[in-house]
């Protein structure tokens, strides 16, 4: 028996990307933000897209580029992945 690849399905709205936080928030897309050391208020928005992959890639290429920044790749408030991952954890 083989195993074969199976791609996911194509997204029936198609890939939609927006530089505007507040619409990236109230349609679910995934974010990948830059968040200030002091506080945790967010800088500025990356990527936000409905592309989970583009967001990903994002992330881990800001994280590699930048690693003494302070980033989060996140779906509304649920965050998917933090950078530095200790200093986001509520202690």
């Amino acid at each position: 028996m083989t195993l074969r690849s199976v791609a996911p399905p194509p997204n029936p709205f198609g890939e939609q990307e927006t530089d505007n936080f507040q619409e990236a928030f109230d349609r679910g897309f995934y974010m990948v933000l830059e968040r200030r050391r002091d506080n945790d208020q967010i800088v500025r928005m990356l990527y936000g897209g409905n592309n989970i992959d583009k967001a990903r890639a994002t992330f881990a290429d800001i994280v590699r580029r930048r690693p003494r920044g302070r980033w989060t790749l996140q779906q509304r408030t649920q965050v998917l992945q933090k950078w530095p991952e200790a200093c986001h954890d509520q202690s």
